[in-house]
């Protein structure tokens, strides 16, 4: 509508341009009237407009607002998790760490290894272990090893084989000869 008043207006100024009757001070007239038309339809068009586009902007900014919320949520939320598995990972891979070097690592202090034999043999090796075994205060190194290697690969022992086999089945070479420098100093 606001196209065909411009047009209107237009051919209506060509019109009296195109008509020798009228005087230059009319065509400049009609020809301001048609421009002030034109600026006041075109003010009126951007209003609307501007209007429209309030509007919409109204009616979207809540919508996107909570798209933009729920975005941020859900990006905290997978960073957080992120973190935890990051940090359970390095947890994982901590405990497992500790746990070869606890297995692997040679425990070579003999009077610490020494310390789980105390409640059968005495503090000193002075005890017959369950009133059973012999007494090993006194025996020498090689004398300790070659039955603690006994009763590790079950080729040693009497009565007490089952009980001294569990007992020394975790240890390695470097514990058992420590174990044995050990005891052979009691």
């Amino acid at each position: 509508m606001n196209k065909k008043l411009i047009l209107s207006l237009t051919c209506t100024s060509f019109l009296l341009l195109g008509c020798g009757d009228q005087t230059k001070e009319e065509v400049k007239e009609v020809s301001n009237k048609t421009i002030d038309k034109v600026a006041e339809v075109t003010e009126d068009t951007t209003q609307k407009a501007t209007k429209i586009v309030k509007e919409i902007e109204k009616e979207t900014k809540p919508i996107i607002d909570n798209v933009l919320d729920k975005s941020k949520e859900a990006l905290q939320s997978s960073k957080s998790i992120i973190d935890n598995v990051t940090k359970s990972a390095v947890e994982v891979k901590e405990d497992i760490q500790k746990q070869i070097h606890t297995a692997t690592a040679p425990k070579k202090d003999g009077k610490a290894l020494y310390s789980r034999c105390i409640s059968c043999h005495g503090a000193k090796a002075e005890k017959k272990a369950l009133n059973v075994s012999a007494v090993i205060k006194g025996w020498s190194e090689e004398k300790v090893l070659e039955s603690l290697k006994g009763y590790k690969e079950g080729t040693y022992g009497g009565a007490m084989k089952s009980i001294m086999s569990g007992q020394v089945s975790s240890l390695n070479e470097s514990e058992l000869k420590a174990l044995a420098n050990y005891i052979s100093t009691l």
